[in-house]
């Protein structure tokens, strides 16, 4: 048989796994499309403005209108905008898509809506209190931004002074300093000079390597405080620099029981609810208060003790769920969700504040120590001129 005769009849082997069966062994499913989509839909369509849509849509549902005509109301605004691409119209087609196929809203609002908010629009549905629910939905993550807004702005213009000093020093070290080296002998140098044009030129030869290792340290702690929660993790939760994480989590975590639970779902339901899109820290702590409430525990307080939430916090708790009517622990998770917020904000600012304080002492040292080079260095520089 001719080379050629052979390599028309050459196929390829069948494979034994087919599309289907590779994309399960790499675990690859519809679900993970969906939550890749979603990510990158939410650039576009964020959490308030997911918010804000359903408030317009139960809106125009209030006012007499029927699901279908909201979602055409909506298209249509959005085509008036010149936005008929926008996240916002193609919400509303796959909600106005599912609903003509006799399937619930909350189907139509998959892939363009978080998980989470999804969950409060179902028990705002069931319950008729959709406008209450997102309100409250929308004051946990309002209350939730400003923990996270506040350490940020409060460690902004130290952290710049600490860098613009560092940056006044490297330039000094290297392109000042060098210049006279040559008139006046390194040993001859005052020893504030000398240790400036040290310690600022040893980071300017290193600076690729400080900032490497700074990177490698805070991809090392974003992962060690989200996807960690060993004992060791768990241990140096209360903290800092962990303990705002926690302070934040302590407060979403008590105020979405306080909204969820007694509506449509009990403790464990609504923990295992909240854990479909939690990170592995904070899903960790869910699961355990569901797994406390199964056994069957007796008072709330000792069921969300888990080391999350202010030690304060679960005294008062324990408090209120201990008074024995059957609405004690509704109480107590209305008191957890107010208070938890205000301790929160005040055990942030005091591991900011120290912090703050360590920036600020850092960047004084550095100027004290520049300052000083400066003078001695204008000294030097008349004593060479004389």
């Amino acid at each position: 048989m001719s080379f050629l005769t052979k390599l028309r009849n050459f196929s390829l082997p069948k494979l034994a796994y087919d599309f289907d069966d590779i994309t399960a062994i790499f675990g690859i499913d519809d679900d993970l499309i969906q939550a890749i989509n979603q990510y990158f839909r939410s650039w576009r369509f964020n959490k308030t403005q997911q918010m804000e849509f359903i408030l317009d849509f139960q809106g125009w549902i209030n006012d007499g209108g029927r699901v279908v005509e909201a979602c055409e109301e909506i298209v249509q605004t959005q085509k008036e905008l010149g936005k008929e691409s926008s996240p916002q119209a193609k919400a509303a087609q796959s909600i106005r898509s599912a609903v003509g196929k006799g399937l619930p809203i909350a189907e139509g609002m998959k892939g363009w809506f978080n998980k989470e908010l999804m969950t409060v629009f179902r028990v705002g549905e069931k319950t008729n209190t959709l406008s209450e629910s997102i309100n409250q939905y929308s004051d946990i993550y309002k209350q939730m931004n400003d923990m996270k807004k506040g350490k940020f702005s409060a460690l902004l213009m130290p952290f710049v002074y600490t860098i613009g000093l560092m940056a006044i020093g490297i330039m000094y070290a290297h392109f000042v300093i060098p210049q006279f080296i040559n008139l006046l002998s390194y040993e001859r140098m005052p020893t504030s000079i000398k240790f400036v044009y040290s310690f600022y030129g040893f980071i300017y030869e290193h600076v690729l390597v400080i900032a490497s290792l700074a990177t490698i340290l805070l991809v090392f702690y974003r992962f060690f405080l989200v996807y960690r929660s060993g004992t060791i993790r768990r241990a140096v939760q209360r903290v800092y620099p962990f303990s705002p994480y926690s302070n934040l989590l302590a407060v979403k975590t008590t105020r979405m029981l306080g909204l969820l639970v007694g509506k449509v779902y009990n403790v464990n339901q609504a923990c295992y609810e909240l854990a479909s899109t939690a990170k592995p820290f904070h899903r960790w702590h869910l699961k355990e208060i569901a797994k406390r409430d199964k056994e069957g525990s007796s008072y709330l307080h000792y069921t969300v003790d888990t080391g999350l939430i202010p030690s304060e916090l679960v005294r008062k708790m324990r408090i209120t769920s201990k008074m024995g009517d059957s609405e004690a622990g509704m109480r107590a998770l209305s008191l957890a969700g107010e208070k938890a917020f205000e301790l929160g904000v005040k055990a942030n600012e005091k591991g900011t504040r120290t912090l703050k304080i360590i920036l600020l002492l850092i960047a004084a040292a550095q100027l004290i120590a520049i300052l000083q080079a400066f003078f001695a260095f204008s000294q030097v520089s008349m004593s060479i001129g004389t």
